[in-house]
């Protein structure tokens, strides 16, 4: 078994250090027949100190959506110091976004980076 993050060991505020991923979640209606076709699809956030959850709804898989469910996500949460993902192509594209609004907020809390 490999060695545990450090993020996963360290004590922290929930959420400070997270993941992402997307999961698709099928629809049922009362009186029809269930179907395999996904209709919602969830952004989810893992804490990855306490494994609690945080479910952002979004309506499809690009940057803007990404962007979008994250604003809201740090709105309820906080500022992640880390954010890990499976490096899908819409996490990649809204990376340069999220430096600069990282950036931004670190400006306006006035907290400056070590790097």
């Amino acid at each position: 078994m490999d060695q545990l993050l450090k993020e996963r060991v360290t004590p922290s505020r929930p959420f400070l250090n997270a993941g992402i991923d997307h999961a698709l979640v099928p629809q049922e209606r009362p009186g029809e027949e269930r179907t395999l076709e996904p209709t919602r699809l969830i952004a989810l956030f893992v804490c990855l100190s306490t494994s609690a959850i945080h479910l952002e709804l979004v309506t499809d898989y690009t940057a803007e959506m990404f962007k979008a469910a994250y604003k809201r996500f740090i709105g309820r949460r906080g500022i992640c110091a880390t954010l890990c993902s499976d490096c899908g192509t819409n996490f990649k594209s809204a990376e340069a976004a999220l430096q600069q609004l990282f950036s931004e907020a670190m400006r306006i809390l006035d907290i400056s980076l070590p790097y």
